[in-house]
């Protein structure tokens, strides 16, 4: 429903002032106020939800994981848009501001099967995103997506093929603290 956020990482304070009384903040007023009141219960007001009690109530989630999705080359050209308005935003902060990239764990059913052109695809982005970590400095890249986590092969681990459990949740979390961590500078 909303775009990303990318006012959320400017640079000026009016940028943001501007975003946070824009459309959004009137849009979102009366589930806010109605949250505050005990009547809406769907999430924080901060947006955090958590997914599990709302997936367990969908045992058909769980049986669609089991589907295959991830065949289908999402980006088969050399350019990535994300990455470079990811770089573009990382590239205004301080160099000495730490910065930790995810690429969180997908069911094995959503990756690409081996040997595929979508998996080659798959490859290529996962090699953008390490050049990316690499050419900034304090920037660590946790990578969780792929063959290579034992989570991708657990289906109680997930939901469906994008939402996990909040014990991966948690080891993931963990490993990003551990990154955040090696960095220069060591603990926050």
């Amino acid at each position: 429903k909303y775009p990303f956020p990318t006012w959320l990482y400017g640079a000026g304070t009016i940028e943001y002032l501007r975003a946070m009384m824009g459309w959004n903040l009137v849009d979102t007023t009366e589930w806010r106020l109605r949250y505050m009141a005990g009547l809406e219960k769907r999430a924080r007001p901060d947006g955090y939800v958590d997914y599990g009690p709302l997936l367990d109530a969908k045992p058909q989630s769980r049986r669609d994981q089991h589907k295959r999705v991830g065949d289908t080359p999402l980006n088969t050209t050399d350019s990535y848009p994300a990455i470079d308005l990811l770089r573009s935003l990382i590239a205004r902060f301080p160099a000495e501001a730490k910065v930790v990239l995810v690429r969180p764990p997908v069911y094995v059913t959503a990756l690409p099967a081996k040997g595929t052109p979508a998996e080659a695809a798959a490859e290529t982005c996962r090699a953008k995103m390490r050049e990316l970590a690499a050419e900034r400095p304090n920037t660590a890249l946790v990578d969780w997506h792929g063959y290579h986590r034992p989570e991708s092969y657990d289906a109680e681990a997930f939901y469906d093929h994008t939402h996990y459990t909040n014990p991966v949740a948690r080891a993931l979390e963990a490993d990003i603290a551990a990154a955040f961590e090696r960095l220069p500078g060591g603990r926050r």
